[in-house]
């Protein structure tokens, strides 16, 4: 009796595994939602063309300005913002932290008026600015989030010129504060990031 029990249980387990093995359902893997950061090809002020992902911001620290040279509104808040940052960082700058400043008027911000612009603001190295297709900045722009669903907002460039988009790659760390907040503040976010979790 006991041997019929057992041959029926042996047999009942492989009805089961054959019947897993076979269902679709069993073997179909969940589909995962995340979207990776596109990996656009863009041109930096020295007319170096780069991958944004590879190049730029993989096992990096960056802040990401979305900006334009000829921006009347708040652009000037917001570089002035990563301009304390850099004093603060000072050879950390390119070091631990990497500033990625994206024209958001690519027709007009060619390599040479972004290099332009740096020379003139005092950007050191660890500061790329860089340029590229309008396609592909609006993709970039709006997986980092710095976008609005009311399209009349989105379509107001100084409205994306307002923020920083601060990641930490390698943990997988993202944030964005106001550009209008105070470097320390943004300074600290920045050291956040590097943190351990839960510290």
């Amino acid at each position: 009796m006991l041997a019929l029990v057992r041959s029926s249980v042996v047999a009942l387990a492989a009805a089961v595994f054959l019947a897993c093995r076979a269902s679709p359902a069993a073997t179909a893997e969940v589909a995962s939602t995340f979207v990776p950061i596109p990996n656009v090809e863009l041109v930096t002020q020295e007319g170096k063309s780069v991958r944004f992902y590879d190049d730029l911001v993989r096992d990096r620290i960056v802040v990401v300005q979305f900006f334009f040279v000829h921006c009347d509104g708040i652009c000037p808040i917001s570089t002035g913002r990563m301009l304390e940052l850099q004093d603060a960082l000072g050879p950390r700058l390119g070091r631990e932290v990497s500033f990625l400043s994206i024209t958001l008027d690519p027709e007009r911000d060619t390599p040479s008026v972004l290099a332009e612009h740096a020379r003139a603001i005092g950007a050191r190295p660890g500061w790329t600015f860089l340029t590229g297709s309008e396609a592909d900045i609006q993709a970039l722009r709006r997986r980092l989030g710095v976008f609005d669903l009311d399209p009349a907002i989105d379509a107001d460039r100084n409205q994306h010129a307002g923020v920083l988009v601060l990641g930490n790659d390698r943990k997988q760390r993202w944030t964005m504060k106001p550009a209008t907040l105070s470097a320390s503040f943004l300074m600290r976010a920045i050291e956040r990031l590097a943190e351990p979790p839960g510290s």
